[in-house]
């Protein structure tokens, strides 16, 4: 049996009945077939009963201009009424075709989610065809053949918001090689090209699988990103050296230049690693262990986590048992478990600095963190580009003491005048605080800087190497803000 929605065969079929008709009022006849129509919308009745939706609209219109033109009451109730019937005919089919096309409506939903009208405007026109048809089919009575098109508009909804996330998230990577292509890199870079392309293949893969989730996917499409910016990046060096913009030994020295910046972050020798393979093993060597260091820490902190936990969970039995502790009970636990926490911070500071590069000195309510391994030109307060991870690795060390204050302290030997050596530590430590407070982003009261020039020796004057441990910075970790004193 065809499923018609034309006026007649809903009447019949009691969707609508021969004898209800819209009460007309003398104030706004039109006051409740636009209650309808505004109802037809919200079922989005002109997306999913475009015939009846339409042949609504013109019907209201017609019984606008008879209202306007004088017709009388009973011509106008009855283009009033028919265009009620039309509105009321419009939901039912939109609702029927919910029913029927929920998948694709799924599917259209997806797509909008995904901008696809907006990003691929053609594709997403197509699929609003294809939708429209299968809707028309369905109001035609043509159930079959309905829900065979509506196959064919979930596709093209899927495919539209498919496109539109690729271009979405995959476009940056596709600049990327369309760059690398211009640079020639199949010619100069063919294997990383490949990787590439490689990776961008399994990106793609990744969005089609997580569609509906495309931040599942974000993984490797960062993979593919970073893929062909490498190949980018050779085949532009390679295309350099290919028109003469660079010579084979700059290349070469740039990459060196690259691999010592590397090292000095992690605090291993700089070295020249071109083509010697013992260079590189040491490089590598030095990494590892630096790596089973931060391992071994990693360790060393969760079992002492798991000790602290061991230790409150005790205390609160002990606690428990003793009906609630003392104030001075609490105080005396409270400054043990500081002391604890203390000599663990202590622990963890000795072992970030070789001898050469700083030494800890310990007093009641203060740490100094003497730095020796930093140095400063004669005379100046500029610092040497070397002092980078040996200040990175001091920033480290203040950080595991949040709550103490820090005061950076320049010290010079007695050569030159009193007045200018005052001057010159001022400066050094200004430096210093700086350069501090910019790699931590320390507020302003933090960290102070204090000059005092000669007056605190801790070597002799009268050698070389005396004067050269007297020009020193020392940072003064103030210990008793963190509750404890050793």
């Amino acid at each position: 049996m065809r499923m018609v929605f034309s006026l007649g065969v809903l009447l019949v079929a009691g969707v609508l009945v021969p004898g209800v008709v819209t009460a007309v009022t003398a104030n706004d006849p039109f006051k409740a077939v636009m209650a309808n129509r505004a109802q037809a919308e919200a079922a989005d009745a002109a997306m999913l009963s475009p015939g009846n939706y339409a042949a609504a609209v013109r019907t209201l219109e017609r019984a606008r201009r008879q209202a306007e033109s004088g017709q009388a009451a009973a011509t106008l109730n009855e283009g009033i009424n028919e265009a009620d019937n039309r509105f009321r005919a419009a939901i039912a089919a939109a609702q029927l075709a919910q029913k029927t096309f929920a998948d694709v409506i799924r599917e259209r939903e997806a797509a909008r989610s995904a901008d696809a009208w907006r990003l691929v405007p053609e594709r997403w026109l197509k699929a609003e065809q294809d939708f429209k048809t299968a809707t028309k089919r369905l109001e035609d009575g043509g159930l079959k053949s309905a829900d065979e098109l509506g196959v064919v508009a979930a596709g093209s909804y899927r495919e539209a918001q498919l496109q539109a996330l690729r271009s979405r998230y995959l476009s940056p990577v596709r600049a990327l090689l369309v760059e690398a292509g211009r640079m020639k890199a199949a010619r100069h870079a063919p294997r990383t090209l490949a990787e590439a392309n490689a990776r961008l293949a399994e990106a793609e893969s990744a969005l089609v699988t997580h569609r509906s989730q495309p931040e599942l996917a974000a993984a490797d499409i960062e993979t593919a990103r970073l893929a062909a910016a490498h190949a980018l990046h050779i085949a532009t060096a390679i295309h350099q050296v290919d028109t003469d913009e660079q010579t084979i030994e700059d290349l070469v020295l740039s990459l060196e230049q690259s691999v010592r910046r590397m090292a000095e972050a992690a605090g291993l020798p700089a070295a020249s690693i071109a083509g010697d393979a013992v260079e590189t093993e040491s490089l590598v060597t030095g990494m590892k262990a630096l790596r089973a260091r931060a391992e071994n820490a990693e360790r060393e902190l969760g079992e002492r986590d798991r000790r602290l936990k061991g230790m409150e969970e005790e205390l609160r039995e002990l606690d428990a048992r003793l009906g609630g502790a003392t104030t001075e009970r609490d105080r005396l636990l409270m400054k043990q478990a500081a002391e604890q926490r203390l000599r663990e911070q202590i622990s963890a500071l000795e072992q970030q600095f070789r001898p050469d590069e700083g030494r800890i000195i310990q007093a009641p309510g203060k740490l100094t963190l003497r730095l020796t391994g930093l140095s400063f030109p004669p005379g100046s307060a500029q610092l040497e580009r070397s002092a980078g991870p040996l200040l990175q690795k001091a920033g480290q060390a203040i950080a595991l003491f949040p709550r103490a204050g820090i005061v950076i302290e320049g010290h010079t030997d007695s050569a030159g005048d009193a007045e200018s050596n005052q001057r010159l530590s001022e400066a050094r430590a200004q430096t210093v605080q700086s350069r501090l407070m910019t790699e931590l982003a320390l507020p302003a009261g933090r960290l102070h800087a204090l000059g005092y020039g000669e007056d605190r020796p801790i070597a002799s004057n009268d050698t070389t190497a005396g004067r050269k441990q007297n020009r020193r910075i020392d940072i003064v970790i103030q210990t008793a803000n963190e509750g404890a004193s050793l």
